[in-house]
């Protein structure tokens, strides 16, 4: 974006003091804007073993997990939540992206935890089950970055409308 060579991102970012150098705070020639935020759910087969057991952590943590690769990392803000709780998830698998995550657990006895809006979605297309995460865990912003020198592009502004109406109904 500051070489021009992008127009408009969005990434999802955890929502957690630790990580706010790192991501909280965009470039000062960098404009953000939150358009919703999501907390984490879980998936798993329609007819999982897991269904016949009480849902808490201990049972979540003694399955295994798909776990997706995000920004050429292995470890989402939950493995360090869980890590200073002095606990670990057994992540059997990592994929490139949430739709083979997703589809890992429609055929195998893997747990899948990811944002709440696409496990709703997936979860109708695939027959999977949705459980809640079983901690407290802080929500993920899908923030909206363009830089400044483009405030006053209409196609851009238009754009960017049109993501703030759309994303209205998320909150």
């Amino acid at each position: 974006m500051q070489k021009g060579e992008l127009d408009l991102g969005i990434t999802g970012k955890d929502i957690d003091i630790r990580d706010a150098v790192h991501t909280m705070y965009p470039p000062k020639d960098i404009q953000e804007l939150e358009v919703y935020r999501d907390n984490q759910m879980c998936l798993v087969r329609a007819n999982h073993p897991v269904l016949s057991k009480p849902w808490n952590l201990e049972t979540y943590l003694s399955l295994r997990h798909v776990q997706v690769r995000c920004d050429g990392s292995d470890r989402w803000l939950l493995d360090y939540k869980l890590s200073d709780m002095g606990e670990e998830r057994d992540v059997a698998i990592t994929v490139p992206d949430f739709n083979n995550a997703a589809a890992l657990c429609s055929y195998t006895d893997f747990v899948f935890t990811a944002p709440r809006h696409f496990v709703h979605l997936v979860a109708e297309q695939m027959g999977l089950t949705v459980l809640p995460l079983p901690l407290e865990f802080p929500p993920m912003a899908y923030t909206l970055f363009w830089h400044k020198d483009r405030n006053r592009d209409p196609a851009l502004t238009w754009l960017i409308d049109i993501i703030r109406q759309k994303t209205l109904h998320l909150r």
